[in-house]
């Protein structure tokens, strides 16, 4: 067992050697400076989107990646989350705690009867019969018409007792700007992350992977293998129904599509892409699977070409049909990429690690800068004089970009000049002597010449 565990470990090591964790971290820190620099409404709304469908993902890698089991029904509980919360609040029940606690445990307890049954089978009866049960939960949501039936419902976002996710955070007024539950989102991601990666390195997360490369062994080992497979099972349904909870606050609005069947082929192509069995590889995936979505669908098409007497109309509109770009995307991207987005990035390369060092250093002086601003901003502004005019928060951020990059490149050029002192000593030696030698030649031949 010693052997396999250490060949189906994760790769990505949390040490600042491994380029891969660096990138997280330097991920991180963008996500966490993002809403100040792009004081935007829907951009904070698209990228909080991206964090809980990453969520999501990163719970149904622990049954693709380490358990080997293809849920092809694991929207389910991101629909059984979303509900909890939008039938609590149909009822005026708007407790922030009851309703994740709910939702935890309710799409928790659905998964442990799901996986009961459906363990009891693999490979393609598996994947049909979590596919099965998704659609029974779909066509469900669908025949409650008190909560919509088909439309949906309208939900109110959940209230705890210091915060309300649908207040503000930086800003006043009436204008939602989505920036708290983007970071209660991001913060739920991180130690959503962190669980996870503590479950699969566990002893647990071992005879989970042992079951995975030779089942029979582990039973003779001694394992109940079925115990352990259905535990995971109901540990990635209960995290994927907390991001269903914050999905309904962040749509404020439940419809059974959430457990359609194409939402669960969405969250498998996320781990495709990131890579499986790493954890976070699926962020990575989410990320750039509803990066690239957007970036489709805002691209349309629309011309005309002459083939001999008749005329060609080509017509592409990324609302509809952005899949006939993706598709082929995906299909190269597994060719060419078997180990996903993540298996790209170089284990060790001191190099790259120096790149996402000095990009995490740029977006922590910066949000230390923009915090500053916004927490002493009228003071400084006065301190400056008021023929500077006013400043707002976003002039400001690009300010401070344009200082810290400055900065930056002025110590890296200080710090690159004391390295090589000598070699630049030699290159202006030998600068002057070939100044001084053509200066000789020249006065010689000038002499020459009178």
């Amino acid at each position: 067992m010693t052997a396999n565990s250490s060949a189906l470990a994760p790769k990505t090591g949390l040490l600042f050697r491994d380029s891969r964790f660096v990138l997280m971290i330097a991920g991180l820190v963008v996500l966490m400076t993002f809403p100040l620099v792009f004081n935007d409404v829907y951009y904070t709304s698209i990228v909080a989107k991206m964090l809980i469908f990453a969520i999501a993902a990163a719970s149904l890698d622990l049954l693709l990646g380490y358990g080997g089991m293809v849920s092809f029904g694991h929207a389910a509980f991101l629909g059984i989350g979303s509900y909890a919360v939008g039938v609590l609040s149909f009822y005026q029940i708007n407790d922030g705690y009851l309703q994740f606690i709910v939702a935890i445990f309710g799409a928790a307890a659905i998964a442990a009867l799901i996986g009961a049954l459906s363990l009891r089978t693999g490979g393609l009866y598996f994947i049909m019969i979590t596919f099965a049960f998704s659609q029974m939960l779909y066509y469900l949501g669908v025949s409650l018409e008190p909560f919509g039936g088909d439309d949906g419902m309208n939900t109110d976002r959940s209230e705890f007792g210091f915060m309300n996710l649908n207040d503000n955070l930086f800003t006043t007024g009436d204008r939602r700007d989505m920036q708290l539950i983007f970071y209660a989102t991001l913060a739920i991601l991180v130690l959503s992350v962190f669980l996870l990666r503590r479950f699969v390195n566990s002893r647990f997360g071992m005879v989970v992977r042992g079951a995975q490369s030779n089942d029979p062994r582990m039973q003779t080992m001694g394992f109940p293998t079925f115990r352990y497979r259905l535990t995971a099972f109901v540990i990635a349904g209960a995290f994927c129904g907390l991001a269903g909870a914050l999905w309904a606050n962040h749509q404020e609005f439940v419809t059974p599509v959430y457990m359609n069947w194409f939402r669960s082929g969405e969250m498998l192509v996320m781990v495709l892409i990131g890579g499986t069995g790493t954890i976070f590889g699926p962020v990575v995936g989410a990320i750039a699977f509803l990066t690239i979505e957007e970036l489709l669908k805002g691209f349309s098409l629309d011309f005309s070409f002459q083939i001999g007497e008749r005329t060609v109309f080509l017509v592409y509109n990324g609302q509809n049909d952005w899949a006939l770009i993706f598709g082929p995307m995906l299909v190269l991207l597994v060719l060419f990429t078997r180990k996903g987005l993540l298996g790209m990035i170089p284990e060790q390369s001191q190099a790259f690690n120096a790149v996402l060092r000095a990009i995490g250093v740029f977006f922590i002086a910066l949000a230390i800068g923009a915090g500053i601003w916004m927490l002493f901003g009228d003071e400084l502004k006065a301190a400056l004089g008021a023929n500077l005019g006013p400043y707002s928060t976003k002039q400001f951020v690009k300010y401070v970009i344009a200082m810290v990059a400055s900065a930056y490149y002025v110590v890296n050029a200080i710090r690159w000049a004391i390295t090589n002192k000598a070699t630049i000593t030699a290159y202006g030696l030998g600068l002057m002597r070939t100044i001084i030698r053509r200066l000789a030649r020249a006065k010689i031949k000038s002499s020459e010449h009178l």
